[in-house]
């Protein structure tokens, strides 16, 4: 943890300095935080909030802060309680999700904006431009000399209504020349081949990626990525 936990979330301390409505009292925080699974995702949030503010512009932070500030007194809450209602979600459950959903949106800002405004050789962030399957490639390099990379890919084919399939890939990979073949961090069998040239990417997956339940239904991967860089 990054930031003494006083009331609310920890991470709302930044953005709450002066002081906003809770929906969560601090009663009901100290009883969620009993839960393992919301206690995980709380810190998950506050890892976050710490990478953001490391990353992200100062304009971009204090935008970022205020956007916190309506999700802690309203967003966080509204989507819970929707959880529960709808699913039966139990409380600690919904706060959970929600809070890891939170987590993980800040982390993809924090990140995203840090690579377009930090390109170096295959280092960057990158967009393949398909309207009906798009997708992004975050990779990170530690620079001269350095061998491995680390690779986010995110594809998102959305069918219409609540019919979203995703492909997913989050690891790293040593570089061979400018080529790399990276493992996903959870299931190893599930690898992706890279191949940089200037400012593309050139994505390509073997069978067994798209056997390996990674991918939704339909969902492709492969394809040309190619960088975003800050204007």
């Amino acid at each position: 943890m990054f930031l003494k936990k006083t009331f609310g979330l920890g991470a709302a301390l930044v953005v709450c300095a002066a002081g906003c409505a809770f929906a969560l009292t601090d009663a009901e925080y100290k009883t969620l935080m009993k839960n393992d699974e919301f206690k995980a995702a709380d810190a998950q949030l506050n890892t976050a909030w710490k990478l953001a503010k490391s990353r992200l512009t100062p304009a971009e932070f204090e935008k970022l802060k205020a956007e916190q500030k309506k999700w802690i007194a309203r967003g966080r809450d509204a989507a819970a309680q929707r959880s529960i209602k709808e699913y039966e979600t139990p409380k600690a459950e919904a706060y959970a999700m929600v809070t890891e959903e939170r987590a993980a949106e800040i982390t993809k800002s924090a990140n995203v904006s840090y690579l377009k405004r930090n390109p170096n050789w295959v280092q960057g962030y990158y967009v393949r431009d398909d309207k009906n399957e798009p997708g992004t490639l975050q990779v990170f390099w530690d620079g001269p000399g350095a061998k491995t990379v680390r690779v986010n890919l995110n594809v998102v084919l959305d069918l219409g209504g609540d019919n979203i399939r995703e492909g997913n890939l989050n690891g790293e990979g040593t570089l061979n020349g400018s080529s790399v073949t990276v493992a996903d961090d959870d299931e190893p069998s599930a690898k992706l081949n890279i191949k940089f040239t200037g400012d593309a990417a050139e994505v390509t997956a073997p069978p067994e990626f798209y056997e390996s339940g990674f991918v939704g239904q339909g969902v492709t991967v492969g394809g040309t990525y190619r960088r975003v860089t800050a204007k």
